[in-house]
């Protein structure tokens, strides 16, 4: 049975491919949603730096900044939503602008040494804080 409860779009007998294609149901709802999940990433790095900024500020204007071994976690903390937030909007911006493609190759590279970049201020702070933890 063509067409009916089950694919109430297909009116002929023809391929389901070829009615996709001819009316181009999925190029077009496909295309947009694409494109709004490139935003919401590009905007959840925007929230992800701001909110780092923000938090920076506060903790500047609310807790004096002492040496100890919460300094460490407050570093990390600190950074680690601005250099993803950054990250995330640097892998989405360059493409959805439609940069040349060796724009996109510096951009990535950029994004890789900022990757490396978190991953090693996650290990030192890890180390730091596990190496505090056991001579307790």
């Amino acid at each position: 049975m063509r067409g009916g409860l089950d694919r109430p779009w297909i009116t002929s007998d023809e391929p389901l491919c070829d009615v996709i294609h001819r009316r181009k149901i999925l190029p077009v709802k496909g295309a947009v949603m694409l494109r709004f999940m490139d935003w919401s990433v590009v905007a959840m790095g925007c929230l992800l730096v701001l909110g780092s900024l923000v938090s920076r500020w506060w903790d500047r204007t609310r807790v004096r900044q002492t040496e100890g071994l919460d300094q460490g976690l407050r570093f990390l903390w600190a950074w680690f939503p601005l250099l993803m937030g950054l990250g995330m909007i640097g892998t989405k911006v360059p493409g959805m602008l439609h940069a040349p493609h060796s724009v996109v190759e510096i951009i990535d590279a950029l994004n890789f040494v900022l990757a490396a970049t978190v991953l090693v201020f996650t290990l030192r702070t890890g180390r730091r804080y596990f190496r505090a933890r056991d001579t307790r």
